[in-house]
């Protein structure tokens, strides 16, 4: 989900792109239930599986877009990862949050619940225009992605491969396995080594920079059969542990624990580039076709839009028991609509600019 609607078309990156937005709108369907159910029942069950096999979403994301802007044959200086890439994410940002808050903290009250317009009304609206909606913190982050990728392109590069993955392997073990590992063994023995891991925090953040020259670094390499299937194999065992820790952790607790679903969770990050991997280096032979570029275009669109129709769902059709029918409906009739919004909005002159990819 990036902005790059002008580089070469590539068919396993368009497929990624899709099926990361179908994982976007289905972790918003699947978490309101996962949080909020109880953490013996079924509904909660299939809420952990689907929110856990869709968490995989946005590190699809990032990593696909490091494929093409870590390419060294694309020209990055720092003025050009400033006002083409990250100035336009920061425009984007403030124009959907003004849309959205002008929406939920004025309209709303005003139609629909009969509230005057007053001193706290606007202070809330304007609160809304700096803090974006739930989902636009993707905005924000990927901007920050943007401007250091000049930084990341010094030693990014094919002739310095091994740098790249002293950096991933760095990042890997700091921000995946110790804060992965100290949770579980402050769950199993109750020996918290929080404290000792705050050193370092200098890293906070950085799993999503580590995905990014991940994606990089998978779609440049070709290893042997017995290599892929390996990396495959974990990525299987990994998603088969974040749910079923997830499960176990939640009833250990006697409520809902969604660390080990997170991004910088070390099984959603061997899961995540197990998935990308697949496409990678076994979809190299996929063509594009014109639908499947066309729905890619949109995903951006999708994720910017579908938190409301969301909402207008739930509105109407409230969740009132049996979750994976509720979740695979809603899931559905958002995706649909969604694309279909974005699509309408693509054909708008002045806001085609908002919704493409």
């Amino acid at each position: 989900m990036s902005l790059q609607a002008k580089n070469d078309r590539v068919a396993y990156a368009d497929w990624i792109r899709l099926i990361a937005i179908l994982m976007v709108v289905l972790i918003h369907t699947a978490s309101p239930i996962f949080n909020t159910a109880a953490v013996t029942g079924g509904d909660f069950a299939v809420s952990a599986l689907l929110d856990g096999i869709a968490h995989a979403g946005v590190p699809l994301f990032v990593m696909v877009s490091g494929v093409f802007l870590l390419d060294e044959r694309r020209p990055m200086t720092v003025r050009r990862a400033i006002t083409r890439y990250a100035l336009p994410l920061v425009g984007l940002f403030f124009f959907w949050s003004v849309l959205y808050a002008a929406a939920n903290k004025i309209a709303v009250p005003l139609l629909f619940e009969n509230a005057a317009f007053s001193g706290a009304m606007a202070r809330d609206f304007a609160v809304a225009v700096l803090e974006g909606a739930y989902h636009m913190w993707y905005l924000p982050m990927m901007a920050g992605l943007y401007l250091i990728t000049p930084l990341l392109r010094t030693f990014v590069k094919k002739d310095t491969m091994r740098l790249a993955w002293y950096f991933l392997a760095v990042v890997f073990v700091v921000r995946f396995v110790l804060p992965t590992g100290i949770r579980l063994v402050t769950a199993c023995f109750g020996y918290d080594f929080s404290a000792a891991y705050d050193g370092f925090n200098l890293l906070d953040g950085w799993e999503y920079p580590a995905y990014y020259v991940a994606g990089w670094a998978i779609a440049n390499v070709h290893p042997a059969v017995r290599v892929r299937r390996l990396v495959y194999a974990v990525g299987i065992l990994a998603l088969a542990l974040l749910v079923g820790l997830t499960g176990w952790l939640s009833a250990l607790e006697g409520t809902p624990v969604k660390e080990l679903m997170e991004q910088k969770s070390l099984f959603c990050c061997l899961y995540a580039v197990a998935l990308f991997a697949v496409f990678a280096w076994e979809g190299q032979d996929l063509r594009a076709c014109p639908l499947l570029t066309r729905l890619s275009a949109l995903s951006f669109g999708v994720y910017i839009v579908h938190v409301e129709i969301q909402q207008l769902y739930k509105q109407f059709i409230p969740f009132t028991g049996g979750a994976l029918g509720y979740i695979l409906v809603q899931w559905l009739a958002v995706t649909v609509v969604s694309f279909l919004a974005a699509w309408v909005l693509s054909l708008i002159p002045l806001v085609k600019r908002s919704v493409r990819a």
